[in-house]
């Protein structure tokens, strides 16, 4: 089962590509980003809030809604 979260402070392609290089440093996770929607959507079973939101923050000044 997918969780999707909103994402504050990613407005563009850069924002994404960002989001997505940090998210390749956790192989184990799989999710998807969509700028249209400002979220990402979290594939990956029993990963937390918690550890999203740090792969936001070692990203850039992104932050779940």
């Amino acid at each position: 089962m997918a969780t999707v979260y909103q994402i504050k402070g990613m407005g563009c392609t850069s924002c994404v590509g960002k989001i997505e290089e940090e998210l390749k440093k956790h192989p184990a996770i799989e999710a998807t980003v969509t700028l249209d929607t400002h979220s990402i959507e979290v594939k990956t079973p029993n990963v937390s809030r918690e550890d999203v939101q740090q792969i936001l923050s070692n990203a850039g000044k992104y932050e779940l809604l």
